[in-house]
């Protein structure tokens, strides 16, 4: 405002006080419009900057999701080498190409992407392979095997030759330790970069580039030419590869782009697992062509604009402001006599009749005032409440008795028939008189009652005088016909309410005691009032409207079906706000991580409506995202603070809780301490946060970790569920502790009800959400797991069934082998007995005696194995098993498998 004011003053100074006022604001429009032309493109400058940004920003995003993709791969085949060494290291076999050469081979096949997979002796000597070749090859001059043989308990190597292929090929190895810890062998597993890389070029932009450097700056692959020669893969020497290759993620935009000549943008970014660097590159001419293209045609669309707009008000200032100027002449001479009052004045006819006429504006501007000044009374009382029936009532008692003495409001069903909603008068004696009279239709159809004739013709009624035959009409029996009389009612208006070009009810104004004579000028002030009413109940509904949806998106994005976990209890509750209120963005969430850990998600988004919702469904489905990638709770909440715009914030406390070591760790980003009730009914919060997200980039958020009691109880909520206005949180929070001592053996469903009315509030003022688990030690006698028939679901069956039978008292042989029977049958489910749909596999564990009896059924149909060197689960299966049944069924397959744990185990 205040710029404005300065700018203004400045042009009047500039202006020679003696030009016309026409004059005077044609040039003052020049000014302004060259002023604003040239903001514009100033402001449209920085615009472009800000896109050229912004894509640089994308691309670097794009770069670490690639980058977290080889990560996640490279530390697959860590972890899947590690649990081949550590089965091979249990077992008592020599190790050699007829003992190791088929499991080899096979996890080579399931793998897809490792191009061999061999076992090396101590001298270097290849002894095993997946593929059955190379047996006997010296891999002791390899810089990973000299690694390795130096005591390295795993390596990575660069990018080296292939013996056979030729190709540049990255080699992984880690020992394989004997019975005194001593590594007797090794496990080297190999792949060829591009194999890698292209199946990850599948799903960029097509005009992408991408590049794969090891940690000496050497180019493993690129997508600008797979056979680059070795003279030109050598980019140590370039000082942004350098840079990437210590750990910073750097931009890159022009030139110095690795691997190609032309101007590109893009980023290098670190990989955690071996330290190498991928580059992933746009070319940067079509940015720049766009940029061009955009900023040309709208700086032509601005200069036409301002010209068009120009040329209008030269227009409008010759066509207006003179007449305005010989207007202005004849008002100052009548200034210059008394006022506001007009005398009456004598004389030549034309000077009273200007007198007159004057005197009929002023009057006129008096009485348009007044109604102006009602209507905007009016306006504010209708849009105090956000209940469309609310709206009308006020209406009734606001027009009594300004407008009328009588003010009745009609209302039309959503089946067509029309009721009274509310009548008013200043005298309340004579409302039950009124309420007598006025019906909702007329009982004689020769005289149509005027009401249903407003609302079926959407046009208003004017009766100066009320008809004797509208009332006689109107009344329904001798008796109201002489209430009518008895009222006195003089005068009339009909005025439909019209919304959305149908009228949805009518207001009727009558005249009576007071004597008054309506007017055309009185029914345009009662079709203003009632073209205010209409967009008041408009956005009255609307609002109800909009909060329905927002709340039905809201509860469609919670998790509809809880997960069942094995010797688990979970819980949820969702209550929106009281009505009135805006739905806000509070959510859960709860997962089974692949590691069977448990997932435990609270959130409230800042705001409401459907914009909060929207957010809540961003953020819920990326932390999952981030979650399942195995991401710890700290780094989870520090990528999804990155996500979010500065001008969007929330609060999210993630929790995942361990069964193997009965322990949680947690990340909380300003949302309120996760409550946890041990078995014998003590509850404490477990403190320790962080900013909430979207406040700050630069926040670090860490981890927290406590240990629970097997049978406890943990329990996440919203603020609320505990904040009262006027009140502290802490002492809604202490409630909530006490609440929860109580009844704390409450089962899940009955405990979190207990909170909602002790702790809660029946109609909140914010969204309240709850969540709990409990969680019990497996029952060491029987174990029931029904699971996805997807291979996602292994882990979780390994996992689960191992944590049982170590509960159980099995050793880690008898672990291991049932575990890989298990999950052979597991994957011969998912192979043969269903297809590309929904189903699940039921496992069953049983232990009595010493021995493990284990079923897993299906319930589909049993297809033959497809391709070759298949089918030889059912021999594995024996192998490690004493006893293996197999029963198909139209009603799918079970698999019933049996074997006693060793005696040193169970002991």
């Amino acid at each position: 405002m205040t710029a404005t004011r300065d700018s203004g003053t400045l042009v009047r100074a500039l202006l020679p006080h003696h030009w016309r006022l026409s004059t005077r604001l044609t040039a003052a429009m020049v000014v302004v419009l060259g002023l604003l032309l040239g903001f514009s493109f100033i402001t449209y400058g920085q615009l472009q900057r800000q896109r050229r940004g912004d894509e640089l920003g994308n691309a670097t995003a794009i770069t670490e999701t690639v980058a977290a993709q080889i990560d996640g791969f490279l530390r697959d085949i860590e972890s899947t080498t590690l649990a081949i060494a550590q089965g091979l290291a249990i077992q008592d076999v020599p190790l050699t190409q007829r003992t190791v050469g088929t499991p080899l081979r096979n996890v080579q096949e399931s793998y897809g992407i490792l191009r061999a997979l061999f076992v090396v002796d101590l001298r270097g000597r290849v002894v095993a392979s997946a593929s059955g070749e190379g047996i006997g090859l010296d891999l002791s001059g390899r810089p990973y095997m000299e690694a390795l043989r130096s005591g390295a308990t795993s390596v990575w190597s660069g990018g080296v030759r292939g013996f056979q292929s030729g190709q540049v090929t990255i080699a992984f190895g880690r020992p394989i330790e004997g019975a005194a810890g001593r590594p007797h062998a090794y496990l080297v597993a190999a792949f060829y970069p591009p194999d890698l890389m292209l199946r990850l070029r599948q799903t960029l932009p097509q005009d992408s580039r991408i590049t794969l450097i090891d940690r000496q700056g050497f180019v493993l692959f690129t997508s600008v030419d797979p056979n680059l020669p070795p003279s030109q893969r050598d980019l140590s020497s370039r000082p942004n590869v350098r840079q990437a290759l210590a750990g910073e993620v750097v931009r890159v935009l022009g030139a110095g782009v690795p691997s190609t000549g032309e101007p590109r943008y893009g980023a290098l970014v670190p990989i955690r697992a071996t330290g190498w660097v991928v580059a992933f590159t746009r070319p940067l001419a079509p940015l720049e062509h766009d940029l061009r293209v955009i900023a040309l045609r709208q700086a032509g669309g601005a200069a036409v604009a301002v010209l068009l707009a120009g040329f209008i008000f030269l227009m409008i200032t010759r066509r207006v402001i003179r007449p305005l100027e010989g207007l202005a002449a004849s008002a100052d001479a009548i200034a210059r006599g008394e006022r506001p009052s007009l005398p009456e004045v004598k004389g030549p006819v034309e000077v009273v009749q200007l007198t007159a006429g004057m005197r009929a504006m002023s009057q006129a501007v008096a009485d348009r005032e007044d109604t102006l000044r009602f209507l905007g009374e009016a306006s504010r009382e209708l849009s105090s409440s956000l209940d469309d029936e609310a709206i009308l009532r006020n209406l009734s008692h606001l027009a009594v008795p300004r407008m009328a003495d009588w003010c009745v409001i009609y209302l039309v069903h959503e089946d067509g028939t029309v009721r009274r909603l509310e009548i008013a008068h200043a005298d309340p004696a004579k409302l039950a008189l009124v309420r007598r009279f006025a019906g909702q239709d007329s009982s004689d159809p020769r005289h149509p009652h005027p009401v249903l004739q407003a609302i079926a013709t959407g046009k208003s009624q004017l009766m100066t005088e009320i008809p004797e035959a509208v009332l006689r009409g109107a009344a329904r029996s001798e008796e109201q016909y002489q209430l009518v009389q008895e009222l006195g009612f003089k005068s009339a208006m009909i005025v439909p309410i019209i919304m959305r070009g149908q009228a949805m009810g009518a207001i009727a104004f009558a005249s009576a005691e007071s004597g008054r004579r309506y007017e055309q000028a009185d029914l345009v002030v009662a079709e203003g009032l009632a073209h205010r009413t209409a967009l008041a109940v408009t956005n009255a509904r609307m609002y109800a409207h909009q909060r329905s949806i927002a709340e039905t998106l809201q509860r469609s994005l919670l998790r509809k079906e809880l997960p069942q976990l094995p010797a688990m209890s979970v819980a949820a509750r969702y209550l929106p706000a009281r009505p009135g209120v805006e739905v806000g963005g509070d959510w859960y969430d709860v997962f089974l991580l692949p590691d069977t850990r448990i997932g435990m998600v609270m959130g409230d988004v800042a705001g409401r409506g459907l914009e909060a919702a929207s957010v809540m469904g961003e953020i819920q489905h990326a932390l999952r995202a981030y979650a399942l990638e195995g991401h710890p709770p700290g780094v989870v909440l520090s990528r999804l603070n990155r996500l979010l715009e500065l001008k969007e914030m929330a609060t999210v406390l993630y929790l995942v809780f361990d069964p193997d070591s009965w322990s949680v760790r947690f990340a909380n980003a300003g949302h309120p301490p996760p409550l946890v009730i041990s078995p014998v009914g003590q509850a404490a919060l477990l403190e320790g946060g962080a900013p909430p997200l979207g406040s700050s980039p630069l926040t670090v958020y860490g981890e927290h970790i406590a240990a629970i009691a097997p049978g406890a109880t943990i329990i996440l909520f919203t603020d609320g569920l505990v904040e009262v206005r006027g009140e502290s949180l802490d002492a809604g929070l202490a409630r909530l502790v006490a609440a929860a001592s109580t009844h704390a053996r409450d089962d899940l469903e009955m405990l979190l009800d207990r909170l909602l009315s002790q702790v809660g509030s029946d109609s909140p003022a914010d969204d309240v959400a709850l969540l709990a688990v409990r969680a019990a030690p497996l029952n060491p006698a029987s174990l029931a797991l029904r699971l996805p028939a997807a291979p996602g679901s292994l882990p979780v069956l390994r996992h689960t069934l191992g944590r049982w039978l170590a509960q159980a008292g099995a050793g880690e042989s008898d672990i291991y082998e049932i575990s890989v029977a298990c999950a052979e049958a597991y994957t011969n489910s998912i192979e043969h007995a269903y297809r590309a749909a929904d189903a699940q596999v039921e496992i069953e564990a049983n232990l009595v005696d010493g021995e493990v009896d284990i079923t897993i059924h299906d319930r589909g149909k049993w297809r033959e194995p497809r391709g070759e060197h298949r089918g030889r689960g059912l021999a594995l299966m024996r192998g490690l098993m004493e006893d293996v049944q197999v029963a198909r069924t139209d009603q799918g397959t079970t698999v019933h498998m049996r074997r006693r744990l060793r005696r040193e185990a169970r002991t």
